[in-house]
């Protein structure tokens, strides 16, 4: 999970792609004991069959696209890691899939970015960018001839590539069903290419019993963070920018910092808006904190409410109207009453 930094605070909740590499090494404080566990699956993988691939489940703001983000540093960063894999990073969301073949050649654009980030030499960069093109104007749809140019290039540096993909279910959804047998098949065949996803929910119908991806991912979920780490988070971000006043105010006021954490869920993203809310307020009042962090967050969970089916944003409403606590069952009622 990542800790946006004072200078630029608001662009990193949201786009944690501005970051440099160091800032990003330097914000990522949670979700440590996870980036190490996956680390060492890369390197102690057999060559024979991979390290296995990986899927992140959490809601939108727990830090999934950081941790991605955050592995990728690693793999760049660490001797032992860069010479056995090279690391794929995608945008968040891949619109432009609409076949087998277009992942792969998302694939072979990212390589060409990580080359030319590398400074690669010009001849080799113009070579690949003319193979996409190639690859690109035949159309193929099962993309047979995109992977194998893939899979050489893995070969040609032998070292492996880590495909970082945010929001696979999305992408899974835009691959036909049997073609996604085919995506299987490959990542099965191939244990020079390895799958680190993320998904706001449970792949869905890709993984029920009897399609294509049912059983193949290592899944770790990413819950709301604890209140140590909480109260780790926000005295890092206070600690970063030099913020006496805000570190002051978490530790001579823990049960302030406990009712917001309850109240947050312990979100990473929203738990950096409540650190903005603690640096601009002077103390006071668990509620006056939680009116303006809900101010600055309204964006967010209007989209998170937007998301779901027009149902579930009745019995939404109907439970956020009762004054009681009430089960999902009762808000089912009130939404929708029986004729």
């Amino acid at each position: 999970m990542s800790v946006p930094t004072a200078r630029r605070h608001a662009a990193f909740l949201y786009n944690p792609d501005l970051y440099t590499r160091d800032e990003l090494i330097r914000a990522f404080v949670a979700r440590q004991p996870l980036l190490e566990r996956l680390l060492e699956t890369l390197r102690h993988a057999d060559p024979e069959s991979g390290p296995g691939h990986h899927l992140l489940v959490g809601p939108r703001g727990m830090g999934k696209t950081m941790l991605l983000r955050r592995v990728a540093a690693a793999i760049e960063e660490e001797p032992a890691l860069a010479g056995r894999w090279r690391a794929l990073v995608f945008p968040e969301e891949q619109y432009d899939v609409g076949s087998l073949a277009d992942f792969w050649l998302n694939c072979l654009d990212a390589l060409a970015d990580a080359l030319d980030r590398e400074q690669a030499p010009r001849p080799r960069l113009d070579a690949l960018d003319r193979e996409i093109a190639r690859l690109r104007s035949e159309r193929d749809r099962a993309g047979e001839g995109v992977l194998a140019a893939l899979v050489a290039e893995g070969e040609r540096e032998r070292r492996g590539l880590v495909l970082l993909v945010d929001n696979l279910d999305m992408v899974l959804r835009r691959i036909p069903g049997t073609e996604q047998w085919a995506l299987r098949e490959a990542l099965s065949h191939h244990p020079g290419l390895a799958v680190l996803g993320a998904s706001p929910a449970p792949l869905g119908k890709s993984a029920e019993y009897g399609a294509a991806f049912y059983d193949f991912f290592q899944v770790h979920s990413l819950g709301g963070l604890s209140l140590p780490e909480t109260r780790e988070l926000l005295l890092h971000l206070a600690g970063a920018a030099g913020d006496r006043a805000v570190e002051q105010r978490v530790q001579a006021d823990p049960g302030r910092i406990a009712a917001l954490h309850v109240l947050t869920g312990g979100s990473p993203r929203v738990l950096a808006l409540l650190y903005q809310v603690l640096r601009e307020d002077e103390p006071g009042r668990v509620r006056d904190d939680l009116e303006h962090l809900l101010d600055q967050a309204t964006t967010y969970y209007k989209a998170r409410v937007e998301e779901r089916s027009d149902q579930e944003q009745q019995v939404f409403h109907a439970l956020a109207v009762l004054w009681d606590p009430a089960s999902a069952a009762l808000g089912v009622a009130a939404a929708v009453p029986s004729k």
